[in-house]
């Protein structure tokens, strides 16, 4: 239902681009903070980049219309914390996802200023997950890293919507403010890892018209 609800919303925005006044292109570049909601142990945020280009469909001085097509870094952070006798063991994961990424943002723009929202569907790359497992026993600590491709326990597709504000500092240049909450857990359902697992995004980034 979801699915269906998101795919309405796009095509009755793109719809709308027919009446557009004016058409702006542009690049993106920026950087984000991504976690994993849901049942995941001790999870945390990590780092990665956006970029890509933008496509601005103006209407008028209040409302546009801006889909884009970037590339962006995302995944989290968690640990597991078990005991294999006679040692106590922390394996810190890291989990790195890849996505093209397709958001469809309608924008109310006020003096210099505007907010946002739309959806997203995003389509995943690669899936890597580095391990790095401490095992503690009496004052001997052992360290095993390791990595592994999880590209098939990752939902191919992932659909979000997307809340922001951003500022533009000139007719050109934009810097823009974005949360991006996934609806869907993205992990398959054939997979060893925990279940419930929602793409939880923050990011910043500069568009710059050409």
């Amino acid at each position: 239902m979801k699915k269906i609800s998101i795919s309405i919303v796009l095509l009755l925005m793109v719809n709308f681009i027919s009446a557009q006044k004016d058409i702006q292109y542009g690049v993106k570049l920026g950087f984000n903070v991504s976690t994993l909601n849901g049942d995941l142990q001790d999870s945390g945020y990590k780092p990665g980049i956006i970029i890509g280009g933008v496509v601005d469909f103006i209407f008028n001085d209040k409302f546009s219309l801006q889909p884009e097509i970037l590339y962006s870094s995302q995944g989290g952070t968690y640990s597991v914390k078990t005991i294999e006798e006679p040692a106590q063991v922390t394996t810190d994961y890291s989990l790195n996802l890849g996505y093209l990424a397709i958001p469809v943002m309608g924008q109310y723009h006020f003096s210099n200023f505007f907010v946002e929202f739309g959806p997203q569907i995003s389509f995943l790359m690669f899936a890597e997950r580095h391990n790095e497992k401490v095992s503690t026993y009496d004052d001997v600590i052992a360290v095993v890293t390791s990595k592994d491709d999880l590209k098939d326990q990752i939902k191919p597709v992932d659909f979000g919507l997307n809340f922001g504000l951003g500022c533009d500092f000139t007719k050109r240049t934009t810097l823009n403010f974005r949360y991006n909450l996934g609806l869907d857990s993205v992990i398959n359902d054939n997979s060893t890892m925990s279940k419930d697992a929602k793409n939880s995004v923050f990011s910043l980034a500069l568009a710059v018209r050409i």
